[in-house]
């Protein structure tokens, strides 16, 4: 017959170790609701798609968070280089936004799954997208960006109530040989709504607005009175010393009026 269990008696814990035990609880429980109530914020991508196209001597504002503040302007404007009339395309920040540097301080052409963020290179208020002369994109092309290629990524940062968000828009350029201009289509753009939180270009993320197909507009008022025609001298012409200066040398080799838009 099996022995009957020993019933077992709790032994009394002494003062220090209750007190001790006591104090971890403490502790633990209040590691828990801190845990708790301080959930970190999700960074969150809200993609919008878009057909929008730009011609010559047109532009489109880009809202990205859509507050009915325009963050950024991609234009087209003629321009001269190095004495041969030609085209260029052009984004323009807010102020305090920036465009994702490329060779030339031109804006980079990004691929998808790059990533924008605070790690990288930006121009302040604007950057050639791309340019060409009238004779042809071989000779007149300079930038980063490759007519050859479908589709690129426009990397950008811009502010929404003092704080720095990151952003890309999705591109197609094209020469038009026989308009002689460059063919821009944008076909949708996304940014991140956690501040200093980098972003991929291409990433649509979980959230996607209306379609966006607003349409371009035409020249400003001021523009079309005051620009003159694109083989006029009084357009800046490019130098090589200019486009060999780099960053500090592009500002030498605008058109006269290429002012960031006020939207």
């Amino acid at each position: 017959m099996p022995a009957a269990p020993r019933s077992r008696k709790p032994l009394p814990l002494s003062d220090s170790l209750a007190r001790s035990l006591h104090l971890y609880a403490i502790a633990a429980a209040a590691s828990g609701l801190g845990l708790a109530s301080a959930q970190p914020c999700q960074a969150e991508v809200i993609y919008t798609p878009a057909h929008r196209f730009v011609g010559r001597d047109q532009k489109i504002g880009i809202d990205f968070n859509h507050d009915h503040r325009m963050d950024f302007v991609i234009r087209e404007f003629p321009w001269n280089l190095i004495g041969y009339p030609g085209n260029v395309v052009e984004a323009v920040a807010e102020p305090k936004g920036g465009i994702e540097r490329g060779k030339f301080a031109f804006a980079a052409q990004l691929s998808a799954g790059a990533q924008i963020g605070a790690s990288d290179l930006f121009l302040q208020k604007s950057a050639y997208i791309a340019s060409a002369t009238y004779y042809g994109v071989y000779y007149g092309y300079v930038g980063s960006w490759s007519f050859s290629s479908s589709t690129g990524y426009l990397g950008v940062r811009f502010l929404i109530d003092g704080e720095t968000h990151y952003g890309w828009a999705r591109l197609q350029l094209h020469y038009n040989f026989e308009t002689r201009q460059i063919d821009v289509l944008m076909t949708g753009y996304a940014y991140e709504t956690q501040p200093n939180t980098l972003i991929r270009a291409g990433d649509t993320g979980q959230i996607t607005e209306p379609e966006d197909k607003s349409p371009a507009e035409g020249p400003s008022e001021e523009k079309s009175e005051n620009a003159p025609a694109a083989n006029q001298e009084s357009r800046q012409p490019a130098t090589l010393g200019a486009l060999a200066a780099g960053a500090s040398g592009v500002p030498l080799w605008r058109p006269a009026n290429t002012a960031p838009i006020q939207q």
